[in-house]
């Protein structure tokens, strides 16, 4: 019950969303205002932050997400 309760608060992920699309827009703006565009650069750095984001969230929610921890030594170390 401890891990279902314990969740980054709402507004650390509206902060985190916040930032991230703030960084797009820039990074949008920016390659407006060069008379050549950077697409790969661009690219990778949006797949990279849209990468970290969803990490943080599914590191978040250990029994919902992709990445599932097991309890095992865990549990093995509370009955030794």
């Amino acid at each position: 019950m401890a891990i279902l309760k314990r969740h980054v608060p709402e507004i650390i992920l509206f902060l985190l969303f916040t930032i991230f699309i703030i960084s797009l827009a820039m990074m949008g703006y920016s390659s407006g205002l060069g008379l050549k565009r950077a697409y790969i650069p661009t690219l990778l750095l949006t797949l990279l932050i849209v990468l970290v984001v969803f990490i943080i969230i599914d590191l978040d929610r250990p029994k919902r997400g992709i990445v599932k921890v097991k309890q095992d030594s865990l549990l093995e170390l509370k009955d030794n």
